[in-house]
Formats: C-alpha cells, structure tokens, sequence
C-alpha cells in the first residue's frame, strides 16, 4: 500500500481551515471589533474594493484621487477617509504620466496637497503583473510600511496570462490575501 500524495500539501499550499459554524448567541458575542474604517460608509481596513467600469471612464483618475484623499485624510466623493499611508501598485501608465496625472489631480484638489509623503507608487508598466509572481516582491516592499490602503490599478493586469474573465481566475484574485499589515 503506497501512502497518497498531496501536491497541494508538498507545496505549502495547503489552504486555512474552514471556520466552525456558530450560533447566533456566539456570534452575536463576539468580542472582535470591526477593523478600522478607510472611507466612511464605504470601506475598511482589510476590505476589499473594486472599482470597475467601461474603458476610458476614469477609473485610474478615481483611484488616484481616492489614493489621495486617503493619503490626506480628506473627502472621496462625499465620504470622510481616514488618514493612512497608501501603496498604489500601477501596472498600465508610464512614470511620466502618473506623474502629470498626480500634478493634475492636486491642482484640482489643493486639500490633498499633504498627500505626498503618505502616497507611494510602485510603477509596474511593462513589468509582468502576474501576482503569483510579484507577490514575493510585493510582500518585500509592503512589509517595510503599514499601508492602510493598496490600490492595484488596473485589476485585470493583475492575473498575468490567466483570462481574467474566468470565474477561478476572478476568484482566485477576490480570495487572495495580500493585505500585509493591514
């Protein structure tokens, strides 16, 4: 008799224990706070959103602008942002251009103007945005901060050469867990 052979397992992927299933009295007992809220009434800590749209709809320009109204503690669309460092991960435009799309928005927006040392850009255009690949290096540079918002722009670079129009493929990217220190 040979024992079984889990890939899974001899990788290290082996994924977290399902949760037990509690009753309302427990649940309802919990002691566990929710986590910090980032946007009022919209999002917090640990959460996730995603922004998504047609193309050409502004979608990096939202992004961009809540990356700094969060940097600065001030308003995206109406909803207070607490103030927290935020790692803006751009894997589409080109150093000089989310410079002058930064340049812009603050013009726009002098409230955000103390955004600039709480908003960080990792520039990825060009570099292969699997992931699966980056997250070594991703986790490597988001231990050295305590971001309380990551924005990764735009999403559908993120599965590298997978289609991202797969429902595990979708899955996959909703059910990773990379916040570090969040």
């Amino acid at each position: 008799m040979t024992d079984s052979i889990d890939i899974a397992e001899d990788l290290g992927v082996v994924p977290e224990a399902l949760p037990p299933i509690v009753s309302a009295r427990e649940l309802a007992s919990d002691p566990r706070p929710a986590p910090p809220r980032i946007v009022r009434g919209v999002l917090h800590q640990t959460c996730k959103l995603l922004l998504s749209g047609t193309s050409k709809s502004n979608k990096s320009w939202s992004l961009l602008d809540l990356g700094a109204s969060v940097a600065s503690g001030q308003k995206w669309w109406g909803h207070q942002c607490e103030q927290a460092d935020v790692a803006y991960l751009n894997f589409e435009l080109a150093d000089w251009a989310m410079r002058n799309r930064l340049t812009a928005l603050l013009g726009a927006r002098p409230e955000c103007e103390g955004c600039q040392d709480r908003l960080f850009f990792w520039n990825l255009r060009g570099h292969n945005a699997d992931l699966a690949l980056l997250r070594p290096k991703l986790e490597e540079q988001l231990a050295r901060h305590q971001f309380g918002l990551i924005i990764l722009d735009p999403a559908y670079k993120v599965p590298g050469d997978r289609n991202e129009n797969a429902n595990g493929v979708a899955s996959d990217f909703a059910n990773t867990s990379l916040w570090i220190g969040l």
